[in-house]
């Protein structure tokens, strides 16, 4: 909360990018509230659901969270191979399925850029100052192969948090026309940062192929949804820009 008010506070002064929530949804925070969660809108969500949580680093509690709730099944993938062993040691549900290969805009073999500290989190595709750690190859696959492999013709929620490839994913779902409901993807260049024009362009990309902001973590955390056009589903901002999200068993 604190982030978001002083996001806030920035933005309103004119030195952070701001883009508010862009059509009022149901929103419904799944996941660590402090960690990992993310929001999704639950209209039409249910058992039969298909959610991929692409990223999973050390932290399972979005999927584990859906799971209970709707008692669907999550297919996790990271090709990490710290998130794999730590994936092997968690008791998992069922119903979490898990895929020790990344996704990309290719299919193949890639380079994976770890991080310098032990326990930080995933690696990425994409090199920078905290993944300065040792490099090593792995597996990744296009979302269109994902999908083909596993037999889904429609992905109703897709959560990307892949340290800096989203970029390049995005441009890949959104050339392939694939059929994804809700997209949850974490831009790793922050709104104060002069790189955010890329995740701008991300985000103008998005709008262009129907999909709207309903919410907003973190400054980072977008929540996407796909609207059957701009008529039915006019923008709608809220006062602060930011959108109000119920966890789930709370109400609301």
């Amino acid at each position: 909360m604190l982030r978001a008010i002083k996001l806030w506070g920035r933005q309103r002064l004119g030195l952070a990018f701001h883009h508010p929530v862009q059509v009022i949804r149901h929103v419904e925070l799944h996941g660590d509230p402090d960690y990992g969660g993310w929001c999704v809108c639950p209209d039409g969500i249910d058992a039969r659901s298909i959610v991929y949580d692409c990223g999973v680093g050390a932290d399972i509690s979005f999927a584990t969270s859906l799971v209970k709730r709707y008692g669907l099944r999550v297919w996790a993938f990271d090709p990490t191979p710290s998130s794999i062993r730590w994936f092997e040691r968690q008791p998992c549900p069922a119903e979490v399925v898990f895929r020790p290969y990344g996704i990309a805009d290719a299919d193949g073999r890639a380079k994976l850029y770890l991080p310098d500290r032990p326990g930080y989190g995933s690696g990425t595709l994409i090199p920078d100052a905290v993944h300065a750690g040792s490099v090593v190859e792995v597996e990744v696959k296009r979302l269109v192969t994902i999908m083909a492999e596993l037999g889904h013709r429609t992905v109703d929620i897709l959560k990307l948090d892949i340290e800096g490839a989203e970029y390049a994913v995005l441009r890949d779902i959104l050339d392939g026309g694939l059929a994804v409901e809700q997209i949850l993807v974490e831009f790793h260049h922050a709104p104060t940062s002069r790189d955010f024009a890329r995740a701008r362009a991300a985000i103008e990309q998005l709008n262009l192929r129907r999909y709207r902001i309903f919410a907003l973590r973190h400054g980072t955390d977008f929540s996407f949804i796909r609207t059957a056009d701009d008529r039915s589903n006019g923008l709608a901002r809220d006062a602060t820009g930011l959108a109000a999200y119920t966890h789930p068993g709370t109400g609301g």
